[in-house]
């Protein structure tokens, strides 16, 4: 009864936040200055709020949804073992560079069609701020 509720409220949790971030709302992804002076701390609350849903960011932690994102600044798309990744990411070729990292997280479907995450970061301080906070994980 418990792992049912627990389910339940983490489908709750991701659709609420797809709902706030989802399809067509789209920010304009931050320029390389603004991703430059991205905040860390920032990012780590926003992380918080608009990720962790369905993301894990610390070293060895057990996947949610979505693939652990320790180690995904700067590495090649769809690389962490055991996550079930669509095609599309298997198929893509992406290093998550500063720049794609900005787009995707802006725009995830016009990056990688096909992609299973469906919702997209509204405001283009909260990705500087995000890429920043994952690039502390590596």
């Amino acid at each position: 009864m418990r792992a049912a509720f627990l389910g339940v409220a983490l489908v709750s949790a991701c659709c609420a936040i797809a709902a706030a971030h989802g399809p067509g709302s789209h920010a304009t992804p931050p320029t390389r200055e603004e991703i430059v002076a991205g905040d860390a701390a920032r990012g780590a609350a926003a992380f918080e709020k608009v990720c962790s849903a369905c993301h894990t960011i610390e070293k060895g932690a057990r996947r949610r949804v979505g693939p652990n994102l320790f180690g995904v600044a700067g590495a090649r798309i769809a690389q962490k073992e055991g996550y079930p990744y669509s095609e599309a990411f298997r198929k893509a070729e992406i290093v998550w560079d500063d720049e794609t990292l900005a787009e995707f997280l802006a725009a995830p479907a016009e990056v990688v069609p096909g992609t299973k995450m469906d919702w997209a970061v509204r405001e283009t301080q909260q990705i500087a701020d995000i890429i920043a906070y994952l690039k502390l994980h590596r």
